[in-house]
This record gives C-alpha cells, structure tokens and sequence, in this order.
C-alpha cells in the first residue's frame, strides 16, 4: 500500500498534476521488488493528513486518482487532532478515541483492504 501525505509545502509552486507527478517518482517500490521481492504488487494507494477544507487537499486527492485509477482506497484518512495525540499516550487511535474521524477511516480501510485481498485470492 502507498499512503500519500497531503502536505506537500516541498513542492510549492508547482501545480497540482506537476505536484502528483513528482510524488510518484518514487523509486522505492520498483527497488524493493528488483532487490528482494519480484512478486510484489500495489494493493491501493492510500491519502493521508488530507484537510478536506483546502482546495489544495482536494485537487491533490483528484489528482491522485486520476494517476492511479482503481489503486486509490476510497478511505481516506483525515488530518485529524486525535490520530495525533494516540501514538504520544502509547496506543492507537482505535483505543483513544474510536469515534474519532481518523479512528472511524482507519477500520473502514480495514474493511476495504480486506475485500481487496479477498478478491485476489
């Protein structure tokens, strides 16, 4: 899975498809599997920290979209105060608080994932 963060301050000035384009020249994915794993596929791809107020955020989900098709979950996990404090009282977000925004992304993800790897069996 490839989660994208939303902030994207590094790549000021360009436009949002420019923006996508240079996130996904990672070549991390294509090392990992040239090196130790050749059968390794992208089961989804994943927005993070996505601030649905900004058009920004938006434009850059849309844009994502467009590169990956049916790669992209449609759980996305928001910027959300709460997934920020769990990891500093030592527990997930699922214990802190699971009516939280990113509390209630996180197991819909699970779910989707779930259907995704049951559906390639």
């Amino acid at each position: 899975m490839y989660t994208n963060q939303m902030r994207v301050t590094g790549l000021s000035g360009l436009d949002t498809e420019s923006m996508v384009k240079q996130l996904m020249k990672a070549e991390s994915m294509k090392l990992v599997k040239k090196a130790m794993n050749p059968g390794l596929q992208l089961l989804g791809v994943l927005p993070t920290m996505v601030d649905s107020r900004t058009t920004l955020s938006q434009q850059v989900v849309e844009e994502i979209k467009k590169y990956f098709n049916s790669k992209v979950f449609a759980s996305v996990i928001p910027r959300n105060i709460r997934l920020a404090e769990a990891p500093s009282h030592g527990v997930p977000v699922g214990a802190y608080d699971k009516f939280s925004k990113g509390a209630r992304a996180y197991r819909n993800l699970a779910k989707e994932v779930i259907e995704r790897i049951g559906g390639q069996k």
